[in-house]
C-alpha cells in the first residue's frame, strides 16, 4: 500500500510558496540500504519539482552521491543539505523517509520531491540567508 498526495497551497509572497505533502508507506524499516540494494545502480525518480533543468541535475547528482556514501537517513539528509548550501548558497532543507507529512514554505524554482532506494526525498530552499535571533 502506498499513498502520495501533493498539493501546492498558495503563493505567500513573491518567490515564496507554501506546499503540503503527505507520504504513507506500510512496512517501514529503519535501514536505508541492504547489501542487495547497495549493488544496484541508484536512480532518483523525480515525482514533483519546480526546479530548472540545471539545478535539478545538480540536486539529483548530490542526492545520488549521498545515498552511495552514507547508510543512515540523518547522515544522508545532512550531507545533501550541506552540499546544496555550499554549492548553491541559501538555506536548504532535506527530509528523507518512507512515511511523513509536510507543509513547507519554499522559494520558487527550488522544490524537489522524489524517490530513491524505496525512500522519499524532499528538498527545498527556504531562503537566501540564515537569520539569527540572538
Amino acid at each position: 500500500f502506498f499513498f502520495f498526495k501533493q498539493k501546492t497551497a498558495y503563493e505567500i509572497a513573491q518567490r515564496l510558496v507554501g506546499s503540503e505533502m503527505c507520504i504513507r508507506d506500510r512496512g517501514y524499516t529503519y535501514s536505508i540500504m541492504s547489501e542487495e540494494t547497495k549493488e544496484e545502480q541508484p536512480k532518483f525518480l523525480v515525482k514533483v519539482s519546480d526546479m530548472d533543468e540545471k539545478l535539478l541535475l545538480k540536486a539529483k547528482f548530490i542526492i545520488t552521491k549521498a545515498f552511495e556514501v552514507h547508510s543512515r537517513a540523518q547522515d544522508i539528509a545532512n550531507d545533501i543539505r550541506n552540499r546544496m548550501e555550499s554549492d548553491l548558497n541559501g538555506v536548504w532543507n532535506c527530509v528523507i523517509g518512507k512515511s511523513f507529512g509536510s507543509h513547507v514554505l519554499h522559494m520558487t524554482k527550488s522544490y524537489l520531491f522524489g524517490k530513491i532506494y524505496k525512500h522519499h526525498v524532499l528538498l527545498w530552499k527556504a531562503g537566501n540567508q540564515l537569520i539569527s535571533f540572538i
